[in-house]
Order: C-alpha cells, then structure tokens, then sequence
C-alpha cells in the first residue's frame, strides 16, 4: 500500500520539481500524512503480534497433571508465539522495505527534502490527523521511524546542497572559462579582420606603389625629355645669342664701314666737286661733258664694290 503511495516515474518526478513552493509543501504535507498512516498501522501490527508473543509467555505448562490438558495449552502456546512472531516479522519487514522506499522518495530533489523533512518534523511534534480527522500522536516505533527520515532527510539536503555548491562553483568556471574563450574567438576574430584589412591595404598600396612607379617612370621620361627640350632650346638660345652677337658686331662693323664710306664720299664727292670746277674751268665743253660722264661711272663703280662688300660681310 505504501509502496504504491510513494512509487513515481520519471514523469511524475518531473512534475514534482516543476511545482512551485507552496505546491510543492502542499504535496509533502499530503504524502508525509499517508507514509505516517501506514506506519502507524504497522507499528500497531507489531504492537498486536507482541502481545500474542505476551501472550503466549504468559500461559502455564508446569505443574498440570492432565496430559490432555497440559497437549492443549502446549499448542495453544506454540500457535500464539508462531502467530506473533510471523506478524511481527511480516510487520517489520514491511515497515523496513517502507522506510526504503520513503527515503528515495524524499531524496527527489533537496528542495523536497527540504520539504518533507518540515511536513515529518511538525506532524512528530504535533501529530497528525487519520483519514476520519482523528489526531494521533506518533508512538515510539513511528516516531524512531520518522526520526529516522528525518536524518536522512537532513543528510540528503546537505549532501546535495554541497553537490550544488560544487555544481555552481563549477558552472562558474566553466562560464568564466567559456567567457576567456569568447573573448579569445572574439580577439581572433577581430585580429582575422585586422589581418583581412591589413592584407587589403598591402595589396592596395602594392597596387598603388606600383602605379606611382610607374608615373614616376612616365613624369621622369616626360621631365627627361623636357629637360632635353630645355637643354636644346638652351643651346639654340646660346646659339642664338652667339649669332645675335655676331650679326651685332656685323652690324656695328658695317656701321662703321658704312661711315667710313660715307665720309670717303663725301672726301670724294668734294675732290670731284673741286676736279668738275677745274675741268669746267679749264676745258672746253665737250670735253667737261666727257670728263663729268668718266667721274660718273667711276662713282657708280665705288658704289657696286661698296655695297657687294657688305653683302659678302654679312
């Protein structure tokens, strides 16, 4: 009876763990009261096959001369003393295999136990009510039965509580590492993106490197051939100033031949404004007109020379 009042499966332990407080005490209270029922009744099984066993110590053998009276008592002793002590030891045994059951049932879980260990405690200090509300006070045999739960009970909450405490102690570091190795995927990761973007911008200044080298190679053949365009335009300009020089001094040369000429004809021109006064003086006119026309060609001749000088000097 008690074993089917205790014995639960998975799904039902389950559901135990999943009430809240105030249930959870409320199925305690009720389960503690059926547990102390049945002990009750099997405490008053042992307390009944003791007093067969009483009983049966208390009929007298000795001293009966009536052999068939003393064969009757002898039996009837013998069946009082099997009697008890086959109820006492089926009375035992249950309320043995009960005690078992009772506390794996109360070591469901040690809020439980915590429960059940508060249910036992009230009920050995106050009793408890039968199934008609009777009160009944615990007898010796339940109350060393819920004693004895009671023990269990504590040792099982404190077992699990440094259960527990070990469990939580655990779970933090397994967080604490779990969070170090977050914070490590988390730098790798930000150093896998430093190393990408790192990558990128070498490539990109590879690239870029590579485009100003060869610019720079294009602007130093560009300034190359610019320098050599100066440079040629510098030798022409020097070539210029050298014939600029030159036709200056060719200039001034030509200049100064130039007066130099001048002056000889008018020197000249005098000479023959003195020799025409002469001949025109002295000579007849035909003959003045023949000396004036020689003058003549002689000066066109100076002038010829004068100006092919010039030009081959130029």
């Amino acid at each position: 009876m008690a074993g089917e009042l205790i014995r639960l499966s998975s799904n039902d332990i389950e559901s135990i763990n999943n009430l809240d407080i105030k249930s959870l005490e409320a199925f305690a209270n009720k389960k503690t009261v059926e547990i102390i029922t049945v002990v009750s009744e099997l405490s008053d099984k042992i307390k009944k096959a003791q007093a067969l066993s009483k009983e049966a110590n208390d009929i007298k053998t000795g001293g009966i001369k009536n052999f068939v009276l003393l064969g009757s008592q002898t039996r009837k002793k013998g069946d009082l003393t099997a009697r008890g002590l086959t109820q006492t030891n089926e009375a035992v045994a249950e309320l043995a295999r009960i005690q078992q059951e009772t506390i794996r049932f109360v070591c469901i879980s040690a809020k439980f136990a915590l429960c059940m260990h508060k249910s036992m405690a009230a009920m050995m200090a106050r009793g408890f009510q039968d199934r008609d509300g009777y009160l009944h006070t615990l007898d010796d045999n339940t109350r060393a039965f819920a004693q004895h739960i009671l023990d269990c009970a504590e040792d099982f909450t404190r077992q699990q509580m440094a259960i527990e405490e070990a469990d939580k102690k655990r779970d933090q570091r397994i967080e604490a590492v779990s969070n170090i190795v977050e914070s490590q995927k988390q730098q790798l990761s930000e150093k896998d993106r430093l190393d990408s973007e790192q990558t990128a911008a070498i490539e990109k200044n590879k690239r870029l490197i590579a485009e100003n080298t060869a610019a720079d190679k294009k602007r130093d053949q560009r300034i190359e051939a610019v320098s050599n365009i100066v440079e040629s335009q510098k030798r022409q300009l020097s070539e210029k100033d050298r014939l600029d020089s030159e036709q200056t001094a060719a200039i001034e040369e030509n200049k100064r031949l130039i007066d130099e000429n001048t002056a000889a004809d008018e020197k000249r021109d005098q000479r023959i404004e003195v020799l025409e006064n002469r001949v025109l003086h002295n000579a007849s006119p035909s003959r003045a007109l023949v000396i004036i026309a020689l003058i003549a060609s002689v000066l066109s001749l100076v002038c010829s020379v004068a100006t092919l000088c010039l030009i081959l000097l130029r």
